[in-house]
Parts: structure tokens; C-alpha cells; sequence
């Protein structure tokens, strides 16, 4: 969505009242006034309109507009996944703002990220991001693909991950059988398949323009 980095306080009278409103000029704004424009000399039959209604019909568009969630670049997002995955569990989190797709970033190990709004446990406002395994891109994707490309080392992998280090080890493993590359492919597609998914169930919406 192209939005132009624009925004003004518009007040226009109307009959019987007076309308204000802030909005942000885009490109589909200006758009929808034409086609407003002709929509209305043709519901009218005439050459030309009430400016009035014209006007009330294009604040209300622009409100509409305005009042539409931003979009989250994706890009974006994965960082922001990757870092709410990494550490021990629940020590990094960002929050998502539903209507400006600004990223929060905040983490229990480090003062120098961002200021959290006071209202962030607003979840009409703010969305949290789930990590990895909030996700069962953990242990259980692992599984999966070991059952799916390396059969026969299934139980080895099982008794790997009931000891710590389990992920250093079963990266030594898939050195030893030349699959590190191909589990690599593996969770990157499913974890854009899960994050989409995911965006998807919170009304999220994303760019893929980063």
C-alpha cells in the first residue's frame, strides 16, 4: 500500500453540523475522490453537485481509510521473531501496534530498547509476537523432519533432545548425514508458513515490501 508520509487537520461545514477530522492523504484518498466525483454527477444526472455532500462523502472516505490497520513489512516481522525466539523463553518480547504497525521491542536483559506505551496491555491495541515454540517450531518441527528425511536416526535424535545442548548436537548430525542445508529450507518455510498463519488469526496485515 502506498501511502504518501503526509498529514493535516481538515474541518469543512456541513449542513447542520461541522465535521473535523485528521487524516492522512494517500494515494487511494485521492482516488476515491474522483471516483466520487463521477459517482455523484451520475447519481445526480446533473453536470455538476452539492459541494457539501461531495465534501462530507470524501471525509468520510479518507476517515475509513485512515482508521484501516497499517500494514507490517515482513521483513520486519521475521527480525522480530527471530529475537522473541531467541534466549530462554519469555525473555525477549515485541508488541505490535494493531493501527500503526510500529514494532515495540523490549527484552529483560537489556534497558536500551524501546520505551514500552502505558497502554500496552491494550489488546485491542497491541498484539504480542509468539516465539518458536509458541508456534511448535521447536522440538515438534524437528521431529517432522527427521521423520520425513532421516527415518532411521529418529530414535538417535529422540535421545539427543532428552539431553541439554540437544540442538548443537542435532546440528553435528545433520553435518554428518549432508542434510544441514536442506533442515535449514525446512524451517525457514515452515516458519513463514506458521508466522503467516498466525498474521492471518490477529487480522494482521502484511507487506511483503521491505
Amino acid at each position: 500500500m502506498v501511502r504518501v508520509a503526509c498529514c493535516a487537520a481538515l474541518t469543512t461545514a456541513v449542513p447542520g453540523q461541522t465535521i473535523a477530522t485528521g487524516a492522512r492523504f494517500t494515494t487511494s484518498a485521492i482516488a476515491a475522490s474522483n471516483r466520487i466525483d463521477l459517482k455523484l454527477a451520475i447519481d445526480h444526472k446533473i453536470d455538476t453537485f452539492d459541494k457539501d455532500v461531495f465534501t462530507y462523502r470524501l471525509l468520510s472516505t479518507i476517515q475509513e481509510i485512515c482508521e484501516a490497520p497499517m500494514p507490517v513489512g515482513w521483513t520486519d516481522l521475521l527480525i522480530a521473531f527471530e529475537f522473541v525466539s531467541a534466549g530462554n523463553a519469555g525473555m525477549h518480547q515485541v508488541f505490535l501496534s494493531k493501527q500503526t504497525g510500529k514494532l515495540y521491542w523490549h527484552s529483560g536483559s537489556s534497558d536500551e530498547l524501546d520505551e514500552l506505551p502505558d497502554d500496552i496491555d491494550d489488546d485491542e491495541k497491541y498484539v504480542q509476537l509468539p516465539d518458536k515454540r509458541e508456534l511448535d517450531l521447536g522440538r515438534a518441527l524437528v521431529f517432522d523432519f527427521v521423520r520425513q528425511f532421516l527415518p532411521h536416526d529418529f530414535s538417535e535424535v529422540q535421545r539427543i533432545f532428552a539431553r541439554r545442548g540437544a540442538y548443537a548436537k542435532f546440528k553435528d548430525l545433520l553435518a554428518r548425514r549432508g542434510a544441514l542445508d536442506q533442515w535449514y529450507d525446512f524451517e525457514s518455510k515452515a516458519e513463514e508458513r506458521a508466522l503467516r498463519s498466525w498474521c492471518d488469526l490477529n487480522s494482521i496485515e502484511i507487506t511483503d515490501e521491505n
